[in-house]
């Protein structure tokens, strides 16, 4: 513990704990929006985000899950599309 210049209590954290503290996963910003997309029916923008995203992940953490999802609830509607067209409700 430190006192600044101000007066005011500082707490100096240990480096490990720093490090820990700085290496925080973040989410892809495409395999959000992909997934976004995809709930709205945003089919186009959903798989193009989707790929990618897939296509800048790395690891796991990264988002590939949300990316798949995005793909899966699109195809989703897309299947829903055609089986509407089928039955000629639109």
């Amino acid at each position: 513990m430190t006192i600044d210049h101000e007066g005011n209590t500082r707490y100096d954290l240990p480096a490990d704990v720093r490090a820990q503290a700085a290496a925080v996963n973040s989410t892809n910003a495409y395999a959000s929006g992909a997934f976004g997309f995809s709930l709205v029916g945003a089919v186009g923008l959903s798989v193009i985000c989707a790929i990618a995203a897939l296509c800048q992940i790395k690891t796991a953490q990264d988002g590939r899950g949300l990316a798949i999802a995005g793909l899966v609830v699109s195809a989703g509607w897309i299947a829903l599309f055609f089986a509407l067209a089928h039955s000629h409700v639109i």
